[in-house]
Protein backbone atom coordinates (compact mmCIF):
# COMPACT_ATOMS: atom_id res chain seq x y z
CA UNK A 1 0.00 0.00 0.00
CA UNK A 2 2.87 2.26 0.79
CA UNK A 3 3.98 2.19 -3.09
CA UNK A 4 0.65 3.22 -4.42
CA UNK A 5 0.14 6.39 -1.87
CA UNK A 6 3.57 7.47 -2.97
CA UNK A 7 2.87 7.10 -6.73
CA UNK A 8 -0.50 8.97 -6.08
CA UNK A 9 1.52 11.96 -4.03
CA UNK A 10 3.85 12.16 -6.92
CA UNK A 11 1.23 12.09 -9.73
CA UNK A 12 -0.59 15.19 -8.01
CA UNK A 13 1.19 18.89 -8.29
CA UNK A 14 2.56 20.44 -5.95
CA UNK A 15 2.87 23.92 -4.69
CA UNK A 16 6.36 24.14 -4.77
CA UNK A 17 6.23 23.11 -8.26
CA UNK A 18 4.69 25.82 -9.02
CA UNK A 19 7.60 28.29 -6.94
CA UNK A 20 9.29 29.37 -10.40
CA UNK A 21 5.89 30.81 -11.76
CA UNK A 22 4.38 32.47 -8.07
CA UNK A 23 6.84 35.19 -7.34
CA UNK A 24 6.91 36.99 -10.92
CA UNK A 25 3.48 36.78 -10.70
CA UNK A 26 2.60 38.16 -7.65
CA UNK A 27 5.46 41.00 -8.55
CA UNK A 28 3.00 41.83 -11.98
CA UNK A 29 -0.01 41.89 -9.54
CA UNK A 30 1.67 44.05 -7.12
CA UNK A 31 3.07 46.15 -10.13
CA UNK A 32 -0.54 46.39 -11.75
CA UNK A 33 -2.05 47.41 -8.07
CA UNK A 34 0.72 50.09 -7.52
CA UNK A 35 -0.02 51.61 -10.83
CA UNK A 36 -3.75 51.66 -10.89
CA UNK A 37 -3.36 53.38 -7.00
CA UNK A 38 -1.06 55.92 -9.21
CA UNK A 39 -2.89 56.46 -11.61
CA UNK A 40 -6.03 57.61 -9.69
CA UNK A 41 -4.37 59.80 -7.56
CA UNK A 42 -3.38 60.99 -10.45
CA UNK A 43 -6.52 61.42 -11.74
CA UNK A 44 -7.64 63.04 -8.82
CA UNK A 45 -5.27 65.58 -8.75
CA UNK A 46 -5.46 66.90 -12.34
CA UNK A 47 -9.29 66.69 -11.84
CA UNK A 48 -8.56 69.14 -8.85
CA UNK A 49 -6.58 71.24 -10.96
CA UNK A 50 -8.56 71.71 -13.51
CA UNK A 51 -11.40 72.56 -11.54
CA UNK A 52 -9.59 75.02 -9.43
CA UNK A 53 -8.28 76.41 -12.86
CA UNK A 54 -12.03 76.84 -13.58
CA UNK A 55 -12.81 77.96 -10.23
CA UNK A 56 -9.93 80.97 -10.39
CA UNK A 57 -11.75 82.21 -13.84
CA UNK A 58 -15.23 82.37 -12.36
CA UNK A 59 -14.11 84.48 -9.32
CA UNK A 60 -12.07 86.75 -12.06
CA UNK A 61 -15.49 87.09 -14.10
CA UNK A 62 -17.11 87.99 -11.03
CA UNK A 63 -14.81 90.44 -10.01
CA UNK A 64 -14.89 92.15 -13.72
CA UNK A 65 -18.76 91.84 -13.22
CA UNK A 66 -18.77 93.73 -9.84
CA UNK A 67 -16.26 96.46 -10.67
CA UNK A 68 -18.90 97.00 -14.25
CA UNK A 69 -21.38 97.20 -12.38
CA UNK A 70 -19.88 99.92 -10.33
CA UNK A 71 -18.86 101.63 -13.92
CA UNK A 72 -22.42 101.49 -15.22
CA UNK A 73 -24.37 102.51 -12.17
CA UNK A 74 -22.44 105.85 -12.04
CA UNK A 75 -22.88 107.06 -15.38
CA UNK A 76 -25.75 108.09 -16.97
CA UNK A 77 -28.20 105.90 -18.59
CA UNK A 78 -26.64 107.12 -22.64
CA UNK A 79 -22.84 106.71 -21.39
CA UNK A 80 -23.49 103.61 -20.19
CA UNK A 81 -24.87 101.49 -22.76
CA UNK A 82 -21.77 99.21 -23.65
CA UNK A 83 -21.07 98.71 -20.33
CA UNK A 84 -24.38 97.30 -19.87
CA UNK A 85 -24.18 94.98 -22.74
CA UNK A 86 -20.58 93.61 -20.98
CA UNK A 87 -22.09 92.95 -18.24
CA UNK A 88 -25.10 90.62 -20.01
CA UNK A 89 -22.55 89.07 -21.86
CA UNK A 90 -20.31 88.33 -18.95
CA UNK A 91 -23.40 86.56 -16.76
CA UNK A 92 -23.80 84.23 -20.04
CA UNK A 93 -20.24 83.53 -19.41
CA UNK A 94 -20.47 83.26 -16.19
CA UNK A 95 -23.62 80.99 -15.91
CA UNK A 96 -21.71 78.83 -18.35
CA UNK A 97 -18.59 78.46 -16.70
CA UNK A 98 -21.00 77.70 -13.53
CA UNK A 99 -22.80 74.79 -15.66
CA UNK A 100 -19.58 73.32 -17.10
CA UNK A 101 -18.43 73.11 -12.95
CA UNK A 102 -21.60 71.84 -11.93
CA UNK A 103 -21.26 68.92 -14.39
CA UNK A 104 -17.78 67.84 -12.80
CA UNK A 105 -19.05 68.38 -9.05
CA UNK A 106 -22.49 68.31 -8.18
CA UNK A 107 -23.34 70.70 -6.24
CA UNK A 108 -26.22 73.79 -6.20
CA UNK A 109 -25.25 77.64 -6.10
CA UNK A 110 -28.18 79.05 -8.22
CA UNK A 111 -30.00 80.89 -5.61
CA UNK A 112 -25.85 82.86 -4.82
CA UNK A 113 -26.21 82.95 -9.08
CA UNK A 114 -29.19 84.31 -9.29
CA UNK A 115 -29.22 87.09 -6.30
CA UNK A 116 -25.56 88.18 -7.58
CA UNK A 117 -27.49 88.39 -11.03
CA UNK A 118 -30.90 90.16 -9.86
CA UNK A 119 -28.66 92.44 -7.69
CA UNK A 120 -26.88 93.73 -10.59
CA UNK A 121 -28.98 93.73 -13.60
CA UNK A 122 -32.77 94.16 -11.81
CA UNK A 123 -34.21 97.15 -10.74
CA UNK A 124 -34.05 100.16 -13.44
CA UNK A 125 -31.19 98.38 -15.21
CA UNK A 126 -31.05 99.47 -18.99
CA UNK A 127 -33.79 101.77 -18.08
CA UNK A 128 -33.86 105.33 -20.00
CA UNK A 129 -35.07 106.67 -16.48
CA UNK A 130 -32.34 105.48 -14.61
CA UNK A 131 -30.42 108.18 -12.86
CA UNK A 132 -26.39 108.00 -12.37
CA UNK A 133 -25.64 106.67 -8.90
CA UNK A 134 -22.89 108.38 -6.12
CA UNK A 135 -20.31 105.99 -5.26
CA UNK A 136 -21.58 106.35 -2.01
CA UNK A 137 -25.21 104.41 -2.56
CA UNK A 138 -26.12 101.89 -0.46
CA UNK A 139 -26.54 99.81 -3.70
CA UNK A 140 -22.61 99.44 -4.51
CA UNK A 141 -21.74 97.34 -0.64
CA UNK A 142 -24.83 95.21 -1.74
CA UNK A 143 -23.66 94.11 -5.45
CA UNK A 144 -20.01 93.19 -3.21
CA UNK A 145 -21.99 91.18 -0.62
CA UNK A 146 -23.41 89.32 -3.21
CA UNK A 147 -20.87 88.97 -5.12
CA UNK A 148 -19.03 87.75 -2.47
CA UNK A 149 -21.93 85.30 -1.26
CA UNK A 150 -21.32 83.77 -4.69
CA UNK A 151 -18.15 82.96 -4.68
CA UNK A 152 -17.51 82.14 -1.12
CA UNK A 153 -20.63 79.73 -1.50
CA UNK A 154 -18.34 78.35 -4.62
CA UNK A 155 -15.06 78.16 -2.09
CA UNK A 156 -17.11 76.37 0.01
CA UNK A 157 -18.28 73.44 -2.19
CA UNK A 158 -14.70 72.98 -3.85
CA UNK A 159 -13.06 72.68 -0.57
CA UNK A 160 -15.98 70.28 0.35
CA UNK A 161 -15.92 68.22 -2.43
CA UNK A 162 -11.75 68.52 -2.76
Amino acid sequence: MTPAICEACHSVPRLLDYAPLIGPAIGWLVLIAGWFVVSLGNDKRETRKEMRALLNVIHDTVAKLECQAYLYYQKAHEESREIGMNIRRDFGRLGDMVATLKKAVSFDVNAELVAFRQKVTGGDFESAARQSRVPTDYFFPEVSAAALALTGKLEEVFYSKY
